[in-house]
């Protein structure tokens, strides 16, 4: 996921707004990673959970006022209009905030199953 991430930020080198995107994808990223290795707090994760799940709940009542068909979504990268370029942005927040729920709770169990590990 860590590698999704990745591409998605740097997806955004043509978008309009490229800093808040590269950003909120470069974030989950870094999560992957640091949870690889180890040393990820739950904490980080779930803030950018947080954030992207209200993100996409500010663009939600735009995004599915317009009715957009799945071949638009993922026929062509290019941005085709407004209701397309709406829904994907709301989809990639979606998918965002759905892994860093799924980190959340890997690093809340490994940390409890570190706390009854017996210590010698």
């Amino acid at each position: 996921m860590a590698f999704l991430f990745l591409l998605a930020a740097a997806a955004q080198y043509n978008d309009p707004d490229p800093v808040q995107w590269t950003v909120i994808y470069l974030l989950p990223a870094i999560a992957c990673v640091q949870s690889v290795r180890g040393k990820l707090n739950w904490v980080f994760p779930a803030a950018v959970c947080i954030v992207s799940l209200g993100w996409a709940a500010v663009l939600a009542p735009s995004a599915l006022s317009k009715p957009v068909e799945l071949k638009d979504l993922t026929g062509s990268f290019e941005m085709m209009n407004l209701a397309v370029e709406e829904a994907r942005e709301m989809i990639g927040l979606l998918i965002v905030a759905t892994w860093m729920c799924v980190l959340t709770i890997v690093e809340v169990r490994r940390g409890k199953s570190a706390i009854r590990e017996p210590t010698e």
